[in-house]
């Protein structure tokens, strides 16, 4: 029986750029007659063709999507469409997309969306138009038709299949989420049979000349895939057996068109802002920028870089949430590589965020085996992941001044029976010498623990990001206290407990004898 430190569930997918978008396009209310979107995130080769264009082009973060665009990456790309409803597509590499049809009107929030899939990988996060009624969304394959109910769904060809197979999955949120938000389902048709799946975790395959079957749990396979196409790093043309070409846009390191970004390391918060999870890899400050820019651009003479109220214009919405990663859940971490496994879920992960201190270190500690005394986790000893402690830090990280960063520690199995339970430290060692230090409770540092059940890592060239999961417990340390150390939580598996602590003092110590420095 597994057992977690996180409990409160959530499980959706959406681009943290999506509300600040929504909001530099509904400043105006107004889009030219044939543009749906921005492209964002953009990394590899995309490009775009048909509808309205008169010849296929490049696609690069920014620019603008239109009607009955047809979306192709290659093997080495992927991007997002980001609609102004707030409807996301995620499209991973060897993809086909086209948006039918996109009407919206922002001032009765209603509207209408079709696309057709042809191939490949997609993620989908419902918007606004998908809010106002289940029927006004539709996502077409070669052999099903979806209703959307929302909130977030994804499409995937089989792996290994040759006869055009996908899998269509629910991703949620479940009907017990922590955000308040309606309860994600979406009914596929093939022919004259039709299947209902509403429950996060299970879908439908579609296979050429069946009717749809019955929904059934996504098979590990899948999960593996839709994680490793959306959010690990795409291959570069050498590894996918192209040649090499001269597409600027193309990186093997995940890098966006602009070359520069930054990626975010963005945990998912249910219960902030939007009540949307802030997790996506690809969106870098390089993205940020360019989008900003398109917006910027588009809005001269139209009004669609309009100032939200507060005389803020669209390129400043979208650079400040990107900056602030949603209520301050996205802290970059400056590991591009780390030794925990990436794109495969991870039963718990412990991660710490903070902003402006040069080093503080996440520590794990927790019974043995067998015999007295207790492991201990942390720079000095990362631990091993598929053996005891079966518990790894990810990799130990420093803030330069004016910077973010964080640590990760996955943990992949428990040892039951002990008297002692699991407790989880940070200490500040760029003060361990300064007794009267109150940087951990300095609210300016941003400090912040929190604990992700199933969660998988994605590594992008300005660092790592966690991908969804079920969102835990969210810790953040008490003001004006001084001390070094910040003891945060205690776990006890064996009652399947967390008890918050939430204590700064000087104690260079675990409570249990173990030196904490």
């Amino acid at each position: 029986m597994q057992r977690h430190m996180g409990i409160r569930k959530f499980s959706l997918h959406c681009c943290f750029l999506a509300a600040a978008l929504a909001a530099g396009f509904l400043a105006s209310g107004a889009l030219a007659a044939d543009q749906a979107g921005v492209a964002g995130g953009v990394v590899g080769k995309v490009s775009v063709s048909e509808g309205e264009r008169p010849a296929p082009a490049v696609v690069t973060s920014g620019m603008p999507m239109l009607m009955r665009d047809r979306v192709q990456t290659e093997a080495a790309g992927r991007m997002q469409v980001l609609l102004v409803d707030e409807t996301v597509f995620t499209v991973g590499p060897d993809s086909d997309l086209v948006i039918d049809e996109f009407v919206y009107d922002p001032a009765a929030g209603t509207g209408r969306l079709t696309a057709n899939f042809t191939k490949g990988v997609l993620r989908y996060v419902s918007g606004k138009v998908a809010a106002a009624g289940s029927e006004n969304v539709t996502i077409k394959t070669p052999t099903a038709t979806i209703g959307v109910r929302g909130t977030a769904l994804f499409l995937i060809s089989v792996p290994g299949a040759t006869d055009g197979s996908q899998f269509a999955g629910l991703l949620g949120p479940g009907d017990k989420n922590n955000g308040n938000l309606k309860a994600g389902g979406m009914t596929v048709r093939s022919g004259d049979t039709s299947t209902d799946v509403l429950r996060a975790g299970f879908g439908v395959f579609l296979t050429p000349g069946q009717d749809v079957g019955a929904a059934v749990q996504t098979p590990p396979e899948i999960v593996q895939a839709l994680a490793s196409n959306l959010t690990g790093a795409v291959p570069s043309e050498s590894e996918s057996g192209e040649d090499g070409g001269e597409d600027s846009s193309s990186s093997d390191s995940g890098s966006s068109d602009s070359g520069e970004g930054d990626a975010d390391m963005a945990v998912g918060d249910a219960d902030e802002a939007s009540g949307q999870d802030t997790a996506d890899a690809g969106i870098d400050a390089g993205d940020v920028a360019a989008v900003a820019t398109a917006l910027d651009d588009a809005g001269e003479g139209s009004g669609l870089a309009a100032a939200d109220g507060a005389g803020n214009s669209s390129s400043d919405l979208v650079r400040e949430v990107a900056r602030a990663g949603i209520a301050g859940g996205g802290l970059e971490t400056p590991s591009t590589e780390g030794a925990l496994p990436s794109g495969v879920p991870i039963e718990d992960l412990v991660v710490l965020t903070w902003s402006n201190i040069s080093d503080l270190d996440l520590h794990l500690t927790g019974p043995n085996a067998s015999g007295p005394g207790r492991f201990h986790v942390y720079y000095a000893d990362d631990g091993v992941f598929a053996a005891f402690p079966f518990a790894l830090l990810d990799d130990d990280n420093g803030a330069s001044p004016g910077e973010n960063s964080g640590e990760i520690i996955g943990i992949s199995n428990y040892v039951l029976g002990a008297t002692t339970p699991y407790r989880v430290t940070v200490f500040n060692y760029s003060d361990r010498d300064d007794d009267s230090s109150t940087r951990l409770s300095d609210p300016a540092h941003n400090l912040r623990l929190r604990t992700i059940e199933d969660g998988m890592l994605s590594r992008g060239p300005g660092g790592t990001t966690v991908v969804g999961g079920i969102a835990g417990h969210d810790v953040r340390p008490p003001a004006g206290v001084v001390g070094h150390t910040w003891t945060v939580l205690d776990y006890n598996p064996n009652t399947d407990v967390v008890t918050i602590i939430n204590r700064i003092d000087n104690a260079h110590d675990d409570g249990f004898g173990v030196t904490i420095d």
